[in-house]
């Protein structure tokens, strides 16, 4: 083949030219392709894809594949092209100077390490090298000490040959930077780099934050989150609360009116009356119980004269039995709905909602819906068990689930037999609903179950018409005619047994036995692992009090020193007035006394708080109206002597507009505790010194998850590989570390109905932990405010 064969396949195809063919071979080197004329050409591994060297074209093309490519080359020796499948896409290398300026700061992912350093991807096709001796001030012996494939990281754009591809990156001078540094993107987007501590946060975070003039972070709400509550043509525009809980009152008007609702109160029937007479609401929430005339009476009176009006009643949970003849009576007055306190946010919006949409509410909320009810921890007196036992390996309900299918039975039931008290309880469920009386709680003692847990005995009974004297007692809780009973171990007792149910006769057979005693020896090991993970998490509680208490004393005996000094100098003054001095010195020595009196007053004050924020760890848990950020700013009073020890900043930027909620604060301490002081920990081992954030804001936006808490360090974050394991029981980074506080936290905060997750990290910069709570409205049977309560246990 000579010269002029390869011009003329050049004239034919030109470079850059777009070609069409069909894969007829794929070898370890390319793809061939066979394109119209008998021509071919090769498309190699290499331009085979932007964002990742191809080992093999297979992993890209099949054979006899029809193929778009771009002429890159002839091969006038063998007569075929050099093609590119990527050139038909756009180069991602195109405009990277305005992406990826010189001296800016970008974020990518490590994708490959090699013995001289790491290779970041910036995005699909667009990598740079990170130099060993620019990972770290002080350069690693290896790569791999510091980095690792899948870490997210900050660095420096420090150099950019676009001819030969090439982009070198600098961790080492990211660390050098400001907290606050622009981070370059595709597109030329630039978002915060990091928040205080230097910590990155990602843009939906860093719109709700802006630097005050000293460089702390301030959290915003902005209007544009309040409207999916509240739109301009929706019917709901006044509301009228009506209730003599002046904290009910106050914190609802306020959080309705941040949602962008028209909102007035009133304490009483009778202005509630007055108010509605003079003008008209598209929702009135009226409270059953009020001063004067009742809730409804003043309903009958508002209904007298405006019939349609919509009025939703509301009353207390434990009320909610006694006053069901109320209800209907307000029902047929014209009330829509009736709620439950304390008011749920989500069950408000679903109602506002059904009434913009014109829809009936009777359906809705005459009677709470199973979602609506609190959970038990809801209620006076009880708190939420520190864990769910669905937190096993493989849940009660999985278990229960999978036998009944395996079965066919109609229901599987776990009965748990309290021994204290001798009461039965259903721990878990599946299939057929259970009708269930609190009568059952004792009389199911003289039932099968009894027999099965105290006395350890096997049920298999194929027909209950033969003796159904002995299951008089289960048989109102669901019709069957076949059952199975198993006795469950756990931890070397028996308190629990597993049941199947079916309703025809002879439905069971011996090998259904099996599978249930199989299925007993996982619901033995679940239980026993939950109560595994509920003494970690009391003893965990013990060690955080301990960890906290050192502190504590070491900040005592700094004031108890004070004390002892100033004391030493009022008895030197005292002795002084006491020689007759010159009325010269007798006024320096006076205002001296007073100055020192003053100080040993305010150190008093400063050990009775201490004191006071010990015992609020120790505090009996229980539910109540707290402040996430009095909450907060106790954690990081408590935790203030070890930071300053640390040579580590505090920071706090709480939102003011943060609505009460009612929760059980003594586990919120716990959490926020156990993370500010995590921070701290991970801040001091990387760096000896560095700063630590807390924000907190009210986005009404979130129906589910209003109340947010970001807890912001600059220290060394974590490995990509570790993210999906630091809630785990036992993980730690740390050498001198137990595993417990972030898996304690993440439990403690989900029995509260929150979440927690790492909203952002990266690696040598920092991390971002947030937990998102709901808000549940105040009601009037809890009137002391958290901060009050506390001041009580001093």
């Amino acid at each position: 083949m000579g010269s002029t064969d390869g011009d003329q396949l050049s004239k034919k195809f030109p470079i850059g030219e777009p070609v069409q063919g069909t894969v007829y071979a794929l070898a370890n080197h390319g793809a061939l392709i066979r394109l119209e004329g008998e021509v071919t050409g090769i498309i190699r591994n290499r331009e085979l894809a932007w964002d990742r060297d191809v080992a093999h074209p297979r992993e890209v093309l099949a054979l006899y594949q029809p193929v778009a490519a771009r002429v890159i080359g002839v091969d006038a020796e063998r007569q075929r092209l050099e093609l590119s499948l990527r050139m038909m896409e756009r180069d991602p290398w195109q405009g990277i100077a305005e992406r990826y300026p010189l001296d800016s700061v970008v974020r990518g992912r490590v994708e490959r390490l090699v013995p001289y350093g790491a290779f970041v991807s910036l995005e699909p096709g667009v990598e740079g090298l990170v130099h060993i001796r620019e990972v770290l001030p002080e350069p690693p012996k290896r790569v791999g000490d510091v980095l690792w494939v899948g870490d997210t990281v900050e660095a420096v754009v420090t150099e950019l040959d676009v001819r030969r591809r090439r982009l070198a990156l600098s961790v080492r001078l990211r660390l050098a930077r400001p907290a606050y540094t622009a981070v370059a993107g595709p597109g030329g987007r630039a978002g915060l780099g990091a928040a205080t501590g230097g910590t990155p946060v990602p843009k939906a975070a860093a719109d709700r934050l802006r630097l005050t003039g000293e460089g702390q972070p301030e959290a915003m709400i902005e209007r544009a989150d309040e409207v999916a509550w509240c739109q301009a043509n929706d019917l709901v525009q006044r509301i009228l609360i009506v209730d003599d809980d002046a904290s009910l009152r106050t914190s609802l008007a306020r959080l309705l009116k941040r949602l962008g609702y028209q909102v007035d109160a009133a304490e009483s029937g009778e202005r509630a009356v007055a108010l509605c007479h003079g003008q008209r609401y598209d929702l009135v929430l009226m409270d059953l119980s009020l001063p004067g005339i009742s809730g409804l009476d003043a309903a009958k009176r508002i209904f007298e004269r405006e019939p349609g009006m919509p009025l939703v009643m509301m009353t207390g949970v434990d009320w909610l039995d006694r006053r069901a003849a109320i209800i209907e009576q307000a029902q047929q007055l014209g009330a829509r709905a009736a709620l439950t306190k304390p008011l749920d946010l989500s069950r408000l919006s679903a109602l506002i909602k059904e009434i913009n949409a014109g829809n009936e509410l009777q359906s809705l909320a005459m009677e709470p819906a199973a979602e609506a009810m609190p959970p038990p921890f809801l209620r006076e007196g009880a708190a939420p068990a520190l864990l769910n036992l669905d937190r096993a390996p493989k849940t009660l309900k999985q278990i229960v689930n999978d036998l009944r299918c395996n079965t066919g039975a109609d229901a599987a039931v776990v009965f748990h037999v309290e021994p204290a008290t001798n009461q039965v309880a259903i721990v878990a469920h599946s299939g057929t609903p259970l009708s269930q009386s609190e009568a059952m709680m004792y009389t199911l003692l003289n039932s099968p179950v009894a027999d099965v847990i105290f006395g350890r005995d096997r049920l298999y009974e194929q027909d209950t018409s033969r003796n159904p004297f002995r299951f008089r007692y289960l048989s109102p809780m669901l019709a069957f005619r076949s059952c199975i009973g198993v006795p469950v171990e756990a931890l070397g007792q028996t308190q629990h047994g597993l049941f199947l149910f079916h309703k025809d006769a002879q439905h069971f057979t011996r090998g259904h036995v099996r599978l249930a005693i199989a299925a007993a020896h996982q619901v033995g090991a679940a239980i026993a692992h939950a109560e595994a993970e509920r003494a970690i998490q009391a003893s965990q509680h013990l060690m955080l009090a301990g960890q906290i208490g050192a502190v504590l004393v070491h900040e005592l005996n700094n004031k108890i020193t004070s004390v002892q000094q100033e004391a030493s100098l009022l008895k030197l003054n005292y002795d002084r007035l006491a020689n007759s001095p010159s009325p010269e010195q007798a006024a320096t020595l006076h205002d001296e006394i007073g100055e020192v009196v003053t100080n040993l007053l305010g150190y008093s004050k400063d050990l009775r708080d201490l004191a006071r924020l010990y015992l609020n760890l120790r505090r009996v848990e229980r539910y109540e109206v707290v402040n996430v950020n009095e909450i907060l700013r106790q954690a990081i009073r408590l935790l203030e002597p070890l930071a300053r020890e640390y040579r580590i900043q505090m920071r706090s930027c709480f939102a003011e507009d943060i609505p009460a909620t009612m929760t059980i604060g003594s586990r919120l301490e716990q959490v926020f505790i156990n993370l500010i002081l995590n921070a701290i920990q991970q801040v001091n081992q990387f760096k000896g010194t560095g700063e630590v954030a807390i924000c907190t804001a009210f986005e009404p936006g979130d129906e589910s998850f209003p109340l947010k808490i970001r807890f912001v360090d600059n220290g060394p974050g974590v490995h990509g590989q570790h993210l999906d394991k630091v809630f785990l029981m036992g993980f730690t980074t740390r050498p001198d570390g137990t595993g417990l506080g972030l898996f304690v936290s993440q439990r403690l905060i989900e029995s509260l109905g929150g979440r927690i997750e790492i909203q952002d990290n990266v690696l040598l910069v920092g991390s971002i932990f947030r937990i998102d709570l709901p808000l549940v409205v105040p009601s009037s049977e809890e009137r002391v405010p958290w901060t009050s309560r506390s001041k009580l246990t001093s």
